[in-house]
Formats: structure tokens, sequence, C-alpha cells
């Protein structure tokens, strides 16, 4: 029987070191039509990723991979006109990542030599 991993406490990003938080309330404001349904958020200055705890082991993988996305982004100073075209990007991208790295376990191990 193997052990499903546990949701790591800090990933780093370019030498910035991000706390990951699970929390019932992101902290956001329900009137923003673009955080009401949020699953997770990045704060860049704060250094915090939280994610909302209700979510099945599957969808937080994602939403955390998305959320380290967004630091990444903000991290390298990717150049976005604004937050939408940001936005768009990473929700396409995480799930086809994450994807891509379940089913190249190979790839996985070879990039982390």
């Amino acid at each position: 029987m193997t052990l499903t991993p546990s949701l790591p406490a800090v990933v780093e990003v370019n030498g910035q070191k991000f706390t990951i938080h699970k929390s019932a309330s992101l902290l956001l404001d329900p009137e923003d039509m673009d955080t009401a349904g949020a699953l997770g958020s990045c704060d860049r200055d704060a250094l915090a990723i939280v994610l909302r705890e209700t979510l099945v082991p599957g969808k937080m993988r994602e939403v955390l991979l998305h959320e380290v996305l967004h630091a990444i982004v903000g991290a390298f100073g990717f150049p976005f006109e604004d937050r939408d075209d940001e936005e768009r990007l990473v929700r396409q991208l995480a799930p086809a990542l994450l994807g891509t790295l379940r089913a190249n376990p190979d790839l996985v191990e070879y990039l982390q030599a």
C-alpha cells in the first residue's frame, strides 16, 4: 500500500519561499466576479498560496500547481497585458502540465536528477 504524499508546507520559486495553507475562506471579495468562485489564491507580496480546504485530493493538486504557476509568472516577470491574460494561460497550462507529469514518471525522475 502506497501512502499519499502530504501537501507541502512551502514551495520555492526562484529563491522565494511561498507558504502553502488550506482555508475554508480565501478572504477574497465575494462581490468580485473574478474571485467569487476561486479555489485558490497566490499572494505574491505575502509569498503565500491558499487553497480551499474542501477540495478533493486530485483537484487540490491541480489548484496547487495553478497557484504555483502564478507564483512563477510573478517571480520571472512574464509580461501580461492584464490579469485575465495571465489567468487564461495558467488555467489551461496547469491541468495540461499536471497530466503530462503524471503520464511520464520517467520524465519527472529525469528532471529531478
